[in-house]
């Protein structure tokens, strides 16, 4: 995870799959792993700054509407 989130600090948001993907309303998906499937929720601010808001381990195929939830809560909390 630490060597993605350094290419994610270096490429910002032209990182895609499959390391990285939309999910929409600001909020991106950082993808790690094979079986046990680490995911992390972030946003990005203005310039260069990167929030990391949400991490899980993946269970299913879709991303968890609660997931996307909790990230978009700590994203309205950020922006403050």
């Amino acid at each position: 995870m630490f060597r993605l989130i350094e290419r994610l600090e270096s490429e910002g948001n032209q990182l895609r799959m499959p390391h990285s993907r939309v999910l929409g309303n600001g909020l991106f998906e950082l993808r790690v792993g094979d079986k046990e499937i680490a995911r992390t929720v972030y946003a990005f601010s203005y310039g260069q700054t990167i929030y990391i808001l949400h991490a899980f381990t993946k269970k299913t195929r879709k991303t968890p509407d609660q997931a996307i939830e909790i990230a978009r809560i700590r994203l309205k909390e950020l922006m403050k």
